[in-house]
């Protein structure tokens, strides 16, 4: 516990299902999630769009929601279950990742550059706030592992490269 929250660290890095007290063992119509893995994959796209902004995402979407609707904090905030704050979390959420956009190289039209928009699906899916949804979408079909790290790998070795030339 760190400063008598469920989650260790930060809580301004915290993915929502630590900060909204979802229980590990949750399962919603026999959908389960590692919740473990699942909120490593918040934390990753967190950094990411840290790299851009220069600004913490939770905190960012925090800024975009009314203090009722916040993680309970001594008896303040949001007193309803993690499902019940979730579409909250997502408005702020929305607004939060448009600064991510105004932030990304764009072509001469002003859309997002392809690997611009490679980076921000990727954060996207990495920072998707139901974490049962969190993950690369090809990866949460059928049987594959929604978690998996695979499918970005290639989005940062591509940015990569592109920073050594």
């Amino acid at each position: 516990l760190h400063y008598g929250k469920v989650c260790l660290g930060d809580a301004r890095l915290a993915a929502p299902e630590l900060l909204y007290s979802l229980p590990p063992s949750y399962s919603d119509q026999d959908t389960e999630f590692d919740f473990r893995r699942g909120t490593d994959l918040f934390l990753l796209g967190s950094l990411g769009y840290f790299f851009v902004t220069g600004s913490m995402l939770t905190p960012e979407v925090f800024s975009h929601m009314s203090a009722e609707h916040a993680p309970a904090c001594d008896g303040l905030g949001w007193q309803g279950t993690f499902d019940g704050a979730l579409p909250y979390f997502r408005a702020g959420y929305a607004q939060a990742m448009t600064r991510i956009q105004k932030v990304l190289p764009a072509n001469l039209d002003g859309d997002l550059t392809a690997t611009s928009q490679r980076y921000l699906d990727a954060i996207t899916y990495l920072t998707e706030p139901d974490p049962r949804l969190r993950g690369h979408p090809l990866d949460r079909q059928g049987h594959h592992d929604q978690y998996s790290l695979n499918r970005f790998v290639s989005v940062f070795d591509d940015l990569r490269k592109k920073s050594l030339s």
